[in-house]
């Protein structure tokens, strides 16, 4: 099986630590949202983009950013 490749096996433990340093990056900022949802100057609109980002926020970014300048 591919286990036993000599490629897998020099690859594998390099993969391995990434995802790991992934999830607990992930883990950290799942930990940080919670600490921000307890946050009572926050709205609810704020507290919803800090759990799951703002969709359209580039879009938001970019209009303010040409707005009434010509050509845009």
């Amino acid at each position: 099986m591919c286990d036993k490749s000599p490629i897998y096996k020099s690859i594998y433990p390099l993969v391995k630590e990434f995802w790991e340093r992934r999830e607990n990056n992930l883990v950290g900022e799942m930990q940080r949202i919670k600490l921000t949802d307890r946050s009572p100057g926050m709205s609810a609109k704020d507290k919803e983009i800090a759990e799951r980002g703002d969709e359209h926020q580039a879009k938001k970014l970019l209009e303010a950013k040409y707005k009434g300048k010509s050509g845009y």
